[in-house]
Parts: structure tokens; sequence; C-alpha cells
């Protein structure tokens, strides 16, 4: 019996780590996708200096959340989507409407398919 408490308090503590890892992207990745759709809807109106603060705003909010959201995650992912923000800021900079909108919805479908692939379902598990 006393060979069984210390692999069920190490199975125990990694269910609890891995609840509180995945509730931490999956809210970090809320914030982010609230922030993108910000940057659209600003882009949407041409008001292009509110826009690169979003945009910069989003990239350094990004920056901060994925040293965390690296320990657990996959990289090419989390890559693909710093690749896109850094776009979007020069598109923004440059006022090119049509590349920061299609930019801004490529990161809004990376960052929900990161928040799928993170949330605890049955085809997640399995």
């Amino acid at each position: 019996m006393k060979k069984m408490i210390l692999p069920f308090t190490i199975f125990g503590i990694m269910l609890i780590g891995i609840f509180f890892a995945t509730n931490y992207t999956v809210q970090t990745c809320d914030y982010l996708l609230n922030l993108t759709t910000e940057t659209e809807e600003t882009i949407a109106f041409e008001k292009w200096d509110d826009a690169y603060v979003n945009s910069l705003k989003l990239l350094t909010d990004y920056e901060d959340s994925i040293k965390l959201i690296s320990l657990f995650s996959e990289h090419q992912h989390l890559d693909n989507v710093y690749v896109e923000i850094l776009k979007l800021t020069q598109y923004v900079n440059e006022k090119d409407k049509t590349h920061s909108l299609s930019s801004v919805h490529s990161i809004k479908g990376l960052i929900k398919s990161m928040k799928d692939e993170e949330s605890i379902t049955l085809r997640n598990i399995f």
C-alpha cells in the first residue's frame, strides 16, 4: 500500500498542473481574440493610429504570454501566430487595409485553433 502513495500523488499533481496550464492557455487565447477583434474593427474603420497601437499591444501581450505557454504547447503553431502578428504590425504601419484585414483574420484563426487544441475535450484526450 505504501508503494502506491507516491505514484498517486505524482499523478494528482500532474492532473492539477494540466488543469491550470489548460485554463491559462484558454484564458490567454480569449484575451488575445478580444484584442484581435478590436484591432480588426479599428482597421475596418481605417483608424490607423489606434490600429497600430492595438497591433503593438497584441504583439507585446503575445510575447509576454508565450513564455509560459511555450512550456506545454506546440512551438510551430506558436511561431506561426508570432510571425502573423509581426506582419500585421507592418501592414498596419503602412496602412494596407487588405493585407491587414487578412492578417488579422489569419491570427484569429490560428488563435482559435490553438484554443481548441488546448481545451479539455474527449476529442483531445483520445
